[in-house]
């Protein structure tokens, strides 16, 4: 099962660079798209959205704190400014939340939600989810499916502490610096940089893979069993803490993955 994970890793890492979901290769709204990128009609959303569906329905979301609920197509909604909660439906919908903190739920189909700036709450549902946080401390929940969690966009900052939960399913999750990480059911790969928390790692079935800047990759120095779990020490000073194992994890768990090739 190591294998299989890995090379689901490597088959997504495109995406942890901008795969330009947006066309773009940042982060950024598309200036296209003016003031209210909410207002925009369906032709230009398209454009500038790969594989979007010709039928897909833009959602209405302004400057305010709004409330948009979708239907069972294939939606998109990018909202302004304000506290934001979404509800897409079932399909499989494009969610871009803007400032403040948003509370986005993809529900049912294969979704794509980013939550951007301030302390959002992104939620799956069931489907093979991507989340994306972005900056403060963000909560994303896979839900059912084989999901993909980002604890941040690409190339942002960002030193909150963020928590990512799996759900059901074989879950892949990027997280760094005092972010904590739960896989739920399945087989799951958690791409670590820095210093965080695992709550759940299934030596069994799960892999632990370390991003890592530098020629070099670190080594193991040291797996320390505590009354909680493991702290696994590496050689350039990084602790990640693995919660409820009681004995350490076997090297063939463990990868290393140069931070350059994400």
């Amino acid at each position: 099962m190591g294998a299989e994970l890995l090379f689901i890793l490597f088959a997504l890492t495109p995406i942890a660079v901008g795969a330009g979901l947006l066309g773009t290769g940042d982060a950024e709204t598309p200036d296209e798209f003016g003031a209210d990128p909410a207002r925009a009609d369906a032709a230009d959303i398209s454009d500038l959205i790969p594989d979007l569906p010709e039928d897909t329905l833009p959602l209405p979301g302004g400057g305010g704190d709004d409330v948009v609920v979708g239907t069972d197509a294939d939606e998109s909604a990018f909202t302004d400014r304000g506290a934001d909660s979404v509800s897409a439906g079932g399909g499989a919908d494009y969610i871009r939340a803007g400032g403040d903190a948003d509370t986005v739920a993809g529900e049912a189909g294969d979704d794509v939600l980013f939550g951007e700036a301030g302390a959002d709450l992104l939620l799956g549902g069931e489907g093979d989810d991507t989340l994306v946080g972005g900056a403060d401390a963000d909560s994303l929940e896979g839900g059912e499916g084989a999901d993909v969690l980002f604890a941040t966009d690409a190339g942002a900052e960002d030193d909150a502490a963020d928590t990512l939960d799996g759900g059901a399913g074989n879950d892949l999750l990027f997280f760094g610096p005092a972010d904590i990480a739960t896989g739920g059911a399945g087989a799951d790969a958690f791409v670590a940089a820095g210093a965080a928390t695992v709550t759940d790692f299934d030596s069994t079935e799960d892999m632990l893979v370390v991003r890592y800047t530098g020629e070099e990759a670190p080594e193991i120095a040291a797996q320390t069993v505590t009354a909680t779990g493991v702290e696994l020490r590496l050689s350039d000073g990084t602790v990640i803490t693995l919660d409820g194992l009681t004995e350490p994890v076997d090297a063939s768990r463990i990868a290393f993955l140069e931070d350059m090739a994400l």
